[in-house]
């Protein structure tokens, strides 16, 4: 395993111990919860992580979850 490899599994696992942090330990659960959209930008984020090898696939998928992520931050901030 080198060193790329090394860093991708432990961003992978502080997402997840952060997603976990966020489920868990929220004190109000209506405002931890995510968004269709949100999910759905982690899962274009992981899979571009998970897609390194091919740099131009990688960063695409990573730049498609970014913007579906503004675009559910812009969402909610219009809402409230």
């Amino acid at each position: 395993m080198n060193s790329t490899q090394i860093y991708i599994v432990l961003f992978i696992a502080v997402l997840i111990g952060i997603a976990t942090l966020f489920l868990f330990l929220g004190k109000d659960q209506e405002k931890v919860r995510l968004s269709p959209i949100a999910i759905l930008a982690f899962v274009f984020v992981l899979a571009g992580i998970l897609l390194a090898k091919n740099r131009v696939v990688g960063y695409s998928l990573m730049g498609v979850g970014g913007v579906l992520l503004a675009i559910d931050f812009f969402r909610k901030d219009k809402d409230e």
